[in-house]
C-alpha cells in the first residue's frame, strides 16, 4: 500500500465511494491512492466485484432438505447504480488490471449426503447444528463440515475463498489457477491452495491444518508469517507460539517412548500425560492392560500410537478387567481430555461380560485410526463427546456370558463416525451398537455378525443416524437373532438415513430395517437376499433395488426389481458391480438433487476407503462406484 494515504483511510475512502459520498478532496486522494500502486488497483477493483456480485444476488429459496441448517447473510454495503457505472469507467481507464469474468455461482449444499438444489451465495454463511453437512463447488472441489462448524462464502474475482470461522473441514480442491487460488480462511489464518487434500481446524483463537496431499501456503492473521505445509504435515497457527510446521508423527508437547530399553518399560512407568504429548509404543508385545487419564485440549490432543512398522500388540491374556477399583475394564482404558490413538493392534480384553480392547471413558474427544482389535468381549468401547473411528479392523469379539451383548462398537456419544472400517465376525453380539445423538457408518465393511448388523438405541431426544455406502453383509447361519439386520430399540423419535449402501442377507428370514418410531429415508441402495425389506414404519425413498418378489415399504417410489443385482463375486466376497449389472446407471434421475458417493469401502475383507472426488458422482446403485 503507499505511504501516501493512510491504511486507516483506505476503508473510508472506498466505503465513502460505495456510497456516492466521496468530495472532489476525497476523489482526488483516492485517485492519487489507485495511482500509486498497481496492487492498489487490485485491491479496488476486487471489491467493486464483490459488490457487483452482492448486488445481482437473489436469495434461492432455502432447500427442504437443509431445513436443520441455518443459512445467514453478511451485512454488506451495497453499490448504488452510480458507483457502478463509475467504476465500470474507471476499470476500463486503469487498461485490462482486472477484466471482468462473470463469477461461477457458488458451491451447492450437502447434507446427509445429498447435494441440494441450494447455493451458498457470496456473503452467506452456512452454520451445521448437530449433523455433518458440505459444499460442492462446479468443478469437483469439495469441503466436507463436522457439526457445529460454521462457513461463510467469500468468492471474489481473485479465486474462491471461504471463512471457517469455528469448526472443522476437511477439503479436497481440484487444481486451481495459479493467480485464482482457492482460499481457507479462519480468525487466525489464511491457507491458500491450488489443488490438494487438507484438514482445518479451528476453535476461533487458533487453527491447524493438516495436509495429506500436495502443497498449501499458510499465513498468520496478525502479524502476516507465513510458512509452507506439505504433504504429512501440519501447522499449528496461534498468537501465542510461534509459527511451526512439524510431521504427523513429531508432537506438540513431549515425545516419549515405551518398550524395551526406553526411558518407560511400559504405559504404567509413564510420567502424568500433558497437553500434546505422544506415547510411541516400540514393536513387539506389551503384556498387561492399563488406565491412563489426560487433559489435552481439543487441538493438542494426547497421542497413543505405535511406532512405524508392524503395530505394537498390547495383550490383556489372563487378566479379569472388571474395572473395579484400578483395575481397567479394558486392554486400554483412556480417560477424561482429548485422544488420538493409532497404529495398535490389541487383543484379549476379557471380564466374560463387557471388557473392550479400547474403552473411552468420558472422554471430549478422540480419534482412533489404523487399529486392529481382535478376540475381546467388545472391540470398542466409547462414552465421549466426539468419537471418531477410522481404517481400524475389528473381529472375533464377544462372550458366551454375555450372549447377544458383545459388540465390535459399542457407542454412547454425541457425536460418532465410522468410516472405512471392517467389522467382522462378531461371535455372540452385533457389530455396531449406538446409542449416539448424532450417527454417521460410512464406507464400512459390516459382516457376519452372530446377534445382528447394527443396533440403534432410542431415547428422550430425537437422534440423527446417516449410513453412507457400507457394505453390510449378514451372516449364513446364525446361532443368534436370524432376524436382525438393522434394528431400532426403544420409543424415542429420529431419522435413519440410508444412501447408496449395499445390504446382502445371507438368509431370507432376514429383516433389513426394523425402524420403530425412526423416519426413514432411502436412495440408491442395493437390498439383496431377502425379500423382507421392512417392518412397518414411516418411510420415504427412491431407487432402490429390491429382489423379485418383495414388497416395498409404502413411501418407496421409483424403485427397481430384478433376480440378480449382478455382484462380480459374492461367494468371494467381492460386491461390486459387473459391466452386465442391472444396478448400473441407475442412481441418478436428472432432478436438481443427486446423492453423492463420496466414499466406498474396500472391496475385500479389509479396512479402509476410497475417496471420490470428481464433478460428477457414481452413477450406480449401492456401496461401489466402479
Amino acid at each position: 500500500m503507499s505511504d501516501i494515504v493512510e491504511a486507516k483511510e483506505v476503508e473510508a475512502l472506498i466505503s465513502g465511494y460505495l456510497d456516492n459520498e466521496l468530495d472532489d478532496a476525497g476523489h482526488q486522494t483516492l485517485d492519487t491512492w489507485l495511482a500509486a500502486d498497481r496492487a492498489n488497483q487490485r485491491r479496488f477493483l476486487t471489491a467493486v466485484m464483490d459488490h457487483r456480485a452482492l448486488a445481482q444476488q437473489l436469495q434461492a429459496e432455502q432447500h427442504p432438505t437443509v431445513r436443520r441448517l441455518r443459512v445467514r447473510p453478511e451485512r454488506r454495503r451495497l453499490w448504488t447504480s452510480r458507483a457502478l457505472a463509475a467504476a465500470a469507467l474507471l476499470m476500463l481507464a486503469l487498461g485490462g488490471v482486472l477484466w471482468m469474468n462473470a463469477e461461477p455461482p457458488g458451491p451447492r449444499v450437502v447434507v446427509a449426503g445429498v447435494v441440494t438444489a441450494k447455493r451458498l451465495q457470496q456473503g452467506e454463511r452456512l452454520v451445521l447444528n448437530r449433523e455433518p453437512g458440505g459444499l460442492l463447488y462446479d468443478d469437483g472441489t469439495r469441503l466436507d463440515l463436522h457439526p457445529l462448524s460454521e462457513i461463510t462464502c467469500e468468492d471474489s474475482p481473485l479465486g474462491r475463498r471461504v471463512l471457517l470461522s469455528i469448526g472443522t473441514l476437511t477439503a479436497v480442491v481440484t487444481h486451481q489457477p495459479s493467480d485464482r487460488p482457492f482460499v481457507i480462511a479462519t480468525p487466525v489464518s489464511t491457507t491458500t491452495v491450488l489443488g490438494t487434500t487438507l484438514t482445518v481446524d479451528t476453535n476461533g483463537a487458533e487453527a491447524e491444518v493438516a495436509v495429506s496431499e500436495g502443497k498449501v501456503a499458510v499465513e498468520r492473521t496478525s502479524d502476516h508469517a507465513k510458512v509452507d505445509i506439505a504433504a504429512g504435515q501440519r501447522g499449528t497457527v496461534s498468537a501465542a507460539v510461534p509459527l511451526k510446521v512439524r510431521t504427523e508423527s513429531e508432537p506438540i508437547g513431549r515425545l516419549l517412548r515405551v518398550g524395551a530399553g526406553q526411558p518407560a518399560a511400559t504405559l504404567s512407568d509413564l510420567p502424568a500425560l500433558q497437553a500434546g504429548d505422544v506415547v510411541e509404543l516400540q514393536p513387539g508385545s506389551h503384556r498387561g492392560a492399563w488406565r491412563l487419564d489426560g487433559t489435552g485440549t481439543r487441538l493438542a490432543p494426547i497421542t497413543i500410537r505405535g511406532a512405524s512398522g508392524e503395530p505394537p500388540v498390547l495383550d490383556g491374556e489372563g487378566l479379569v478387567l472388571t474395572g473395579v477399583g484400578a483395575v481397567p475394564r479394558a486392554v486400554l482404558q483412556l480417560q477424561g481430555g482429548h485422544w488420538r490413538v493409532s497404529h495398535l493392534s490389541i487383543i484379549n480384553g476379557h471380564s466374560g461380560t463387557n471388557a473392550a480392547g479400547i474403552r473411552l471413558a468420558d472422554v471430549k474427544t478422540a480419534e482412533i485410526r489404523d487399529c486392529r482389535i481382535a478376540r475381546c468381549d467388545q472391540g470398542v468401547d466409547v462414552v465421549a463427546d466426539t468419537v471418531n473411528i477410522t481404517d481400524c479392523d475389528i473381529g472375533f469379539c464377544g462372550t458366551p456370558s454375555n450372549e447377544g451383548f458383545g459388540h465390535d462398537v459399542n457407542l454412547l456419544a454425541e457425536f460418532a463416525t465410522v468410516l472405512g472400517c471392517h467389522l467382522h465376525d462378531q461371535l455372540h453380539g452385533q457389530s455396531v451398537r449406538s446409542a449416539c445423538q448424532h450417527l454417521v457408518l460410512k464406507a464400512n465393511r459390516i459382516v457376519n455378525a452372530e446377534d445382528g448388523e447394527i443396533s440403534i438405541a432410542t431415547g428422550d431426544h430425537p437422534i440423527d443416524v446417516q449410513l453412507h455406502a457400507n457394505l453390510v453383509v449378514s451372516k449364513r447361519e446364525r446361532k443368534g437373532n436370524s432376524m436382525r439386520f438393522i434394528l431400532t430399540e426403544g420409543e424415542g423419535t429420529g431419522t435413519l438415513t440410508l444412501v447408496h449402501n449395499t445390504f446382502v442377507a445371507e438368509s431370507q428370514w432376514v429383516t433389513f430395517i426394523a425402524p420403530g418410531n425412526l423416519a426413514v429415508q432411502a436412495e440408491a441402495n442395493i437390498f439383496s437376499g431377502s425379500s423382507r425389506i421392512a417392518l412397518p414404519g414411516n418411510f420415504s425413498g427412491r431407487r432402490n433395488w429390491l429382489p423379485t418378489g418383495a414388497t416395498a415399504p409404502m413411501g418407496f417410489n421409483l424403485g427397481f426389481t430384478g433376480a440378480d443385482p449382478g455382484f462380480r463375486s459374492a461367494q468371494a466376497g467381492d460386491y461390486r458391480l459387473r459391466p452386465d449389472s442391472p444396478c448400473r446407471g441407475k442412481a441418478h434421475d436428472g432432478t436438481a438433487e443427486s446423492w453423492v458417493l463420496g466414499w466406498e469401502p474396500a472391496a475385500e475383507a479389509r479396512p479402509g476407503s476410497r475417496f471420490h472426488s470428481t464433478p460428477s458422482p457414481s452413477n450406480n446403485l449401492g456401496a461401489f462406484g466402479d
